[in-house]
């Protein structure tokens, strides 16, 4: 008699912290995908809950846009997130002007914050790996080393420049539609050529 053995692998990355959620912001490459663990992967993500049609939440949003922003043109691997609830769908457009991020609803009874255990104006970064690194509260504004704290947990695998020829960082966004990101590192000035396979 034959018996088999069957073993179910699976993953911790992003199990706290989890959601599969449709992008709605029709700016971002990610448009009418979900947005779920594999988007993060390979970056320090921010997640940010608030409400699509309070003044304050989308100043802050817009804050974290100019500084995602920001770390994208010095080709930080970083993601963000807005997070709202699908009841003030009407009010999205506070969020999405001028902002290529991903923005999702919450469908009631809003089991992603619910999961999350977040507030309005809440903040949470996660590492490469999906651990918790920060989580505040930015009603009064966004942290001032927030810039600092993304890049401190940046997983650079203790790569000395000195002692190897590049580097090829994760791609992001991943996955993607129809474009994304692929950046390296040369320990000095050189021709390059990168070839893409389709396996």
């Amino acid at each position: 008699m034959k018996k088999y053995i069957f073993i179910l692998l699976t993953s911790s990355l992003f199990a706290q912290y989890d959601y599969n959620l449709e992008d709605v912001n029709s700016s971002s490459e990610t448009y009418t995908s979900f947005v779920d663990t594999s988007y993060f992967g390979g970056s320090v993500s921010l997640h940010y809950f608030g409400h699509f049609s309070w003044g304050t939440c989308a100043v802050r949003f817009e804050q974290l846009n100019e500084k995602y922003d920001e770390l994208i043109e010095q080709g930080y691997p970083v993601t963000l997130t807005g997070i709202g609830k699908d009841t003030h769908l009407n009010s999205l457009s506070n969020w999405t002007d001028d902002t290529s991020t991903p923005v999702c609803a919450d469908s009631s009874p809003f089991d992603t914050w619910s999961g999350w255990s977040a507030s309005q104006r809440d903040l949470f970064v996660l590492d490469q790996d999906g651990n918790l690194i920060h989580h505040q509260n930015i009603t009064s504004g966004i942290p001032s080393d927030l810039e600092e704290l993304i890049i401190s947990n940046l997983n650079t695998d203790a790569t000395d420049l000195s002692a190897k020829s590049f580097r090829l960082n994760q791609n992001y966004p991943n996955p993607f539609n129809p474009i994304t990101t692929l950046s390296y590192e040369l320990s000095n000035n050189t021709f390059v050529s990168i070839i893409v396979h389709d396996i």
